[in-house]
């Protein structure tokens, strides 16, 4: 698995530290709702809508990272003199990791 994050890129970091958030706001509002009372409703949306902003913020990171590792495998494939499939999937694949 740390194989994997250290694959990823450099874009793996921003995503780490955004999945920590979206935890940490998580377990803050079930908490929350456990302990529900009738006048903290809309202080519970406002924690739902920090969710899925940073949720939001976390997959346009991903996807940026997606589109670095594509960049990054079409540049060493301009560069090689000779490429084999398997060399090409493998880039791709590395690609998919941050998403």
């Amino acid at each position: 698995m740390i194989h994997l994050f250290l694959q990823g890129g450099i874009f793996m970091w921003p995503l780490l530290m955004l999945a920590l958030v979206i935890i940490n706001i998580s377990v803050k509002k079930l908490i929350e709702i456990i302990k529900i009372d009738t006048h903290s409703v809309q202080k519970i949306h406002g924690g739902l809508n920090g969710i899925i902003f940073w949720g939001i913020i976390a997959a346009v990171i991903g996807i940026l990272g997606q589109i670095s590792g594509i960049y990054e495998a079409l540049r060493a494939i301009l560069n090689a003199p000779d490429i084999s499939p398997q060399i090409i999937l493998h880039g791709f694949g590395i690609s998919f990791i941050s998403t």
